[in-house]
């Protein structure tokens, strides 16, 4: 028997803003943070002038910032992060679209680049059926390298994801609604049945 399936990227589509600067500066401090954006400048602006790729700036960010701290501490940090600091910038109105898919027996999947350290447990606790996401590699002494293990999940990667999850034995889904917010996820809007563009209203673009 098909079922439904509904995707939800996080940033700026459950969320109002961002997630990872928030979450690096409950980590590291201003100063580290600031610091680490330093570091990164170069990179972040040929991002922002779409000269570098998304995953390069993003990496190098995490590398000066996060490089070397050990696993346990992020995981405990992403922990408290996603039970005290996320539920103050969700959106209401797209937590209350979460709650109609999951009132309708739809499996919901969170689909986002941020990182799985504080997504993985906050998706447990508002019930997601799976996280589809970025992770950080880690080396033998179990520290972070600052460098992301696989892909980062934006983009066309994001539909790789989803077409690997859909793939799997004994699953079976006959429609497919994705919500993004940015153009990175404009490939996932395309793929999916039922696509919706989240600005300041949530708009249907198929």
């Amino acid at each position: 028997m098909s079922r439904k399936l509904a995707v939800f990227d996080f940033d700026g589509t459950l969320t109002r803003h961002d997630s990872l600067i928030p979450f690096l500066h409950a980590v590291r401090g201003s100063v580290r943070l600031g610091y680490g954006m330093m570091k990164s400048l170069p990179w972040l602006v040929g991002y922002a002038l779409k000269c570098i790729p998304n995953d390069t700036a993003k990496q190098r960010l995490l590398r000066y910032t996060l490089g070397g701290l050990p696993l346990d501490r992020l995981q405990e940090a992403g922990r408290a992060f996603a039970h005290n600091r996320i539920p103050t910038m969700l959106r209401p109105d797209m937590m209350a679209r979460l709650r109609q898919h999951q009132a309708q027996g739809d499996d919901c999947i969170l689909l986002s680049a941020s990182l799985d350290l504080y997504l993985v447990p906050w998706a447990r606790m508002v019930g997601f059926h799976n996280v589809l996401c970025s992770s950080l590699e880690m080396n033998k002494k179990q520290r972070v390298t600052g460098q992301l293990k696989g892909n980062n999940c934006y983009g066309t990667e994001k539909v790789r994801r989803i077409k690997e999850y859909i793939s799997r034995p004994g699953c079976c889904y006959g429609y497919i609604t994705a919500y993004g917010d940015s153009s990175g996820d404009i490939p996932l809007l395309k793929f999916s049945d039922e696509g919706y563009m989240v600005k300041n209203k949530i708009n249907k673009t198929n």
